[in-house]
């Protein structure tokens, strides 16, 4: 009674309670001519894991999601990781996927370890798909030229402009 009351904070470090360290987590690779055409962006997740503890961890589940936003829903199919040594290193490589006409900041999260052992990490991405941006601008100029050249022809034709023959 009377005692205060918080709510537990999650720590965000990148080392486990049991010692399992995220070394690395990067998304590589670059966007293909498709892609910059609304083709489904792929990229690969390169994670490294260490065991920085003094004790065995046995094999834990990997956890990885991709998606827009800071809590993406996409599961994305990931290895477990083997039982770690002390000072031991495991590296992976993951192809992640986005959606057809991805725009934006995109995140790819995971978490790894057992209950309470658990470790999270998170990249990001921006991708943009420039020829669509490309072709809508290109077409906007266009349509705003015609409106102009529309709008001139108009007024000449109602004597508000003299012509080029009249101007001379």
């Amino acid at each position: 009674q009377g005692a205060p009351v918080a709510t537990p904070v999650p720590a965000s470090s990148t080392i486990a309670p049991s010692g399992l360290v995220v070394e690395q987590a990067v998304l590589k690779g670059s966007g293909s001519w498709a892609e910059w055409f609304g083709a489904p962006p792929h990229r690969t997740l390169e994670v490294r894991f260490r065991n920085g503890g003094s004790n065995l961890i046995p094999s834990t589940p990997f956890v990885l999601r991709a998606g827009k936003g800071p809590n993406p829903t996409q599961v994305v199919a990931a290895p477990a990781v083997p039982p770690l040594f002390p000072g031991q290193v495991v590296s992976y490589r993951v192809p992640v996927s986005f959606p057809v006409l991805a725009f934006g900041h995109y995140e790819v999260g995971g978490v790894v370890g057992a209950p309470g052992q658990t470790i999270a990490f998170t990249v990001t991405t921006r991708l943009v798909p420039w020829g669509v941006v490309v072709v809508a601008v290109v077409l906007l100029l266009v349509i705003i030229a015609l409106v102009v050249l529309w709008i001139v022809r108009r007024r000449r034709a109602s004597g508000e402009l003299p012509s080029a023959r009249e101007r001379e």
